[in-house]
């Protein structure tokens, strides 16, 4: 080659050309945001996660290995557990939190608003709770 780096140049531009529309590019999963704000279909998805939000995306479990996973009784004779109690209790009263569900029942503002039901055997384990 009589010229190598001119050579080069013109291609590294050539290469820089192409790539330059690549640089806009994202990844990622597309949903109805995507869409112009004008969009019907884009005003009515943002209105229902305002108005609609589910509670439940952001939840977390608590897993307390060690306790006393099964139940102790039936929904007549519901379980008690007073250091669970206490905890789901105090679990409640954390700021964002808006509900606890144990097996010894459901939690709100740090106290208990509804006893165990059929379903809070979901919360038992073998393991713990």
């Amino acid at each position: 080659m009589r010229r190598p780096a001119l050579v080069s140049v013109g291609a590294l531009a050539l290469l820089v050309l192409l790539a330059a529309p690549v640089t806009q590019v994202r990844f990622g999963m597309y949903d109805d945001r995507i869409l112009p704000a004008s969009s019907p279909v884009a005003e009515t998805s943002k209105r229902l996660r305002a108005e609609f939000g589910s509670q439940w995306v952001d939840a977390a479990s608590v897993v307390l290995p060690g306790r006393p996973g099964a139940m102790s009784g039936s929904v007549a004779d519901p379980p008690t557990d007073p250091v669970l109690d206490a905890y789901a209790r105090r679990l409640a009263q954390v700021p964002g939190v808006r509900r606890v569900d144990a097996r010894t029942g459901t939690y709100r503002d740090g106290r208990r608003t509804a006893p165990p039901d059929a379903s809070s055997g979901r919360f038992a384990g073998a393991g713990g709770t």
